[in-house]
């Protein structure tokens, strides 16, 4: 298919797995407590049985079994303007990667046909045996960030997901407060502290989870609907933004709720094209609707307080990499 072709898509599910290193949870307790005393004047991390994560309004009770993290499409789906029809169904991309379900957390581009025409940010809460729990947070008609319930396991041009049966049993409970560090990120605080431990082994660690913003605030953003953007930002030519477009919103929280997956690296060494930032986190807050979307970084950190739980995941599975599919394209037209 030539390049500057629109995909179906059916064109671009193509897959490819590679395994991570899911060490005993004991190792990553320790490399994870280590590193994270160097960004918060406190940091707890315990192994031990996963509470039920229903109670904080998760559709799973736990997650465990057949973990996985899923890297789905990329920044062209998302903003060339030639590929915004492209879309990707929980159900196919469950096939995709040999996986059961029924646990799907993490964090994914809105499809404006089910989010009324707009665009904005899900966050990923499903349970496939029944009706999606997730939400999305969009920028509304005031320049507002408003989050509504996201009826579909259906995904626009990317996501970073963590599949499981969503079983209980053992996991890493992370506890953290008052930074002191330069990492305002939470996950990227817990991948710098896991990235010598995968360095060490010459294998790559993701984790999936979700952890709760009990005290402190946060920045985050919202994308918001390609007609308000109002001018160009993306070079489809050279695959980059090029221009501010997103909606920021800070201070944001606390009580927020957020599903996140992380990891050290690509364990091809870069074939998989996963995505830059090494994590992906999405949230909202379970009784406030102005609070929602693409978590950043904290902004208190005197005052930052987070807890959560997180697995090892065994795989990642990329799954319809429009990066390699556009270098496969140039390659063909001779360029």
């Amino acid at each position: 298919m030539p390049e500057d072709s629109p995909p179906s898509t059916t064109d671009t599910m193509d897959t490819a797995s590679a395994t991570l290193w899911s060490p005993p949870l004991a190792v990553l307790r320790d490399a994870l407590e280590d590193g994270l005393s160097r960004n918060y004047r406190r940091a707890a991390v315990r192994v031990g049985e996963c509470p039920d994560l229903r109670r904080l309004g998760c559709a799973w009770e736990g997650l465990g079994g057949a973990p996985c993290l899923v890297d789905v499409g990329g920044e062209p789906f998302a903003h060339d303007p030639r590929y915004r029809d492209v879309r990707f169904e929980t159900e196919d991309l469950l096939r995709c990667a040999g996986h059961p379900g029924p646990q799907v957390l993490g964090a994914g581009m809105a499809c404006s046909t089910t989010l009324g025409g707009h665009c904005g940010e899900v966050i990923a809460n499903h349970d496939t045996r029944a009706a999606p729990a997730s939400r999305a947070a969009r920028v509304d008609e005031r320049g507002q960030c408003r989050v509504e319930p996201y009826p579909s396991g259906r995904f626009a041009g990317l996501a970073n997901l963590y599949l499981s049966r969503g079983e209980p049993g053992p996991v890493v409970e992370v506890e953290v407060a008052h930074r002191t560090g330069g990492e305002g990120s939470l996950p990227l605080a817990m991948r710098d502290a896991l990235a010598p431990l995968a360095a060490e082994e010459g294998r790559e660690i993701g984790l999936g989870g979700v952890f709760r913003v009990e005290r402190g605030q946060v920045r985050a953003h919202v994308m918001p609907d390609y007609d308000r953007i109002g001018h160009e930002y993306y070079d489809a030519a050279h695959d980059r933004i090029v221009a501010d477009f997103l909606r920021f919103f800070e201070p944001v929280g606390p009580g927020l709720l957020c599903f996140s997956v992380l990891w050290t690296g690509d364990p091809t060494g870069g074939a998989l094209d996963l995505r830059p930032s090494s994590e992906h986190t999405h949230f909202y807050h379970p009784g406030d609707d102005t609070m929602g979307g693409h978590y950043h970084y904290d902004v208190t950190p005197a005052e930052i307080h987070c807890r959560g739980w997180f697995a090892p995941a065994e795989i990642v599975h990329r799954i319809a990499n429009v990066y390699a599919r556009r270098r496969g394209a140039r390659a063909g037209d001779g360029a």
